[in-house]
């Protein structure tokens, strides 16, 4: 998230049971960017104002709106431009890109070839 947002000053949202993970792997986060991009990591501040949707209480409410299953929300300082890893969106992503193979393997319909 931090290499796509491409920006000087991030922001990172996370659950608010999660905080303290979040805030342990931030050097190590970091270190990884620079590793990885080679330069220096942007300035990175934890969100402690507004948070994520807490986990789901029970298995019935995985699918309601007002939840996360964890991940991240990374925003540009100001707010304009959101890079949401959260393993929610991940698994929403993977879903719609795999549903026409999906169909093809239930119904014997041809998937479309993804190039």
């Amino acid at each position: 998230a931090l290499g796509k947002l491409a920006e000087n000053d991030v922001l990172i949202r996370t659950r608010k049971v999660d905080q303290s993970i979040v805030k342990e792997v931030l050097e190590e986060v970091k270190q990884k960017y620079k590793d990885i991009f080679g330069q220096d990591s942007p300035t990175i501040k934890l969100n402690e104002k507004e948070f994520l949707p807490p986990p789901p209480s029970s298995a019935e409410n995985v699918d309601e709106e007002d939840n996360c299953c964890g991940g991240v929300a990374v925003t540009s300082a100001d707010g304009n431009i959101v890079c949401s890893n959260t393993l929610d969106d991940r698994l929403r992503i993977a879903y719609s890109q795999n549903l026409p193979t999906i169909r093809a393997t239930l119904f014997g319909i041809e998937a479309p070839v993804r190039t």
